[in-house]
């Protein structure tokens, strides 16, 4: 903070013991029923800017590599810290990067056990896959704020399976035993480029909604591939390869047996039930099937080989 401005807004310090509004309390000193400590200077405690610092130098040393904090950290207490640790230590600087985080907010305002505007990690697991969480955090770079609504949460969830919807394609679909065609080139080039469009991102200020908007790009080549043709098996590794990086990232694509593992399976019947619906031309339970998997962005494609789904 400008030490002017600071000086210009600063409240009456009168009777807080400071000569100077920029100063601040290393060694508060005792209140009635407090826990003490016997000093130079009396009975007291450590002002809460101290600690951190003792702590920090004490396990890590004078100097950090990364410090992290919420927004409403950054002043006056991480100022304060850096001011602290570097005067005792006299290295500079204290810390190399700072991560300050935006709030979680609900209908723009903080989401705080005071304000009884929050919910519980266990009751969002209750209703939601742990891979759309961490998708619905990711979405949002750190440092803004995210607005947590239930809604957003199922938001996340289609969006995950949109996301991940093509791996299991590849990974369903037989591969061909010819060489590589150009078509298998072009893509072979889109899922590297793909790979390099997350890590760019994640090494500029971990810029999350960039990395996924990489591989957002690649989910729409991946589907229309599987669409035009069968795929080259060097192709389905480069694939499987794209989303392993991507789990390493973000841990959102699920296990076999966790949440959400088996939906691929379950779509599968789904369609065999449909087919044997229309092969009895019980055609409105038919219909019925495909326009609620529709509503889930799930679309059905009926071809020559029998019926095949994809994520819209």
């Amino acid at each position: 903070m400008d030490p002017e401005a600071l000086l210009e807004e600063h409240r009456d310090v009168e009777g807080e013991g400071k000569d100077d509004p920029r100063d601040f309390a290393l060694w508060k000193k005792a209140k009635p029923g407090e826990p003490s400590w016997d000093s130079p200077w009396g009975e007291g405690r450590p002002g809460w800017h101290i600690e951190c610092s003792v702590m920090a130098t004490s396990i890590l040393g004078p100097r950090i590599d990364i410090h992290g904090g919420g927004q409403d950290l950054e002043f006056p207490h991480h100022e304060n810290e850096i001011a602290q640790s570097e005067a005792a230590t006299g290295e500079t600087p204290f810390c190399k990067y700072w991560m300050h985080t935006g709030f979680v907010t609900v209908g723009d305002e903080k989401m705080s056990k005071s304000l009884g505007n929050f919910v519980t990690a266990e009751e969002v697991l209750d209703e939601h896959r742990a891979e759309a969480v961490r998708l619905l955090v990711a979405q949002t770079h750190y440092r803004s704020p995210i607005d947590f609504s239930w809604k957003a949460l199922e938001e996340a969830e289609r969006s995950l399976d949109r996301l991940v919807g093509p791996l299991q394609r590849f990974q369903d679909t037989p591969t061909r035993d010819d060489g590589r065609a150009d078509r298998d080139e072009q893509l072979l080039g889109a899922i590297e480029d793909a790979r390099e469009g997350v890590r760019a991102s994640m090494n500029d200020d971990f810029d999350t909604p960039g990395a996924l908007a990489h591989a957002h790009e690649l989910v729409r080549e991946l589907n229309t591939y599987l669409d035009e043709t069968t795929p080259h098996p060097d192709v389905t590794d480069a694939v499987e390869g794209f989303y392993e990086l991507l789990d390493d990232v973000f841990a959102v694509v699920p296990a076999e047996e966790g949440p959400g593992g088996r939906e691929p399976e379950l779509l599968d019947l789904l369609l065999e039930v449909r087919e044997m619906a229309r092969d009895h031309e019980v055609y409105e339970i038919a219909d019925e099937v495909r326009d609620e998997l529709a509503e889930m962005d799930i679309e059905v494609e009926d071809t020559e080989e029998g019926p095949r789904w994809r994520t819209a």
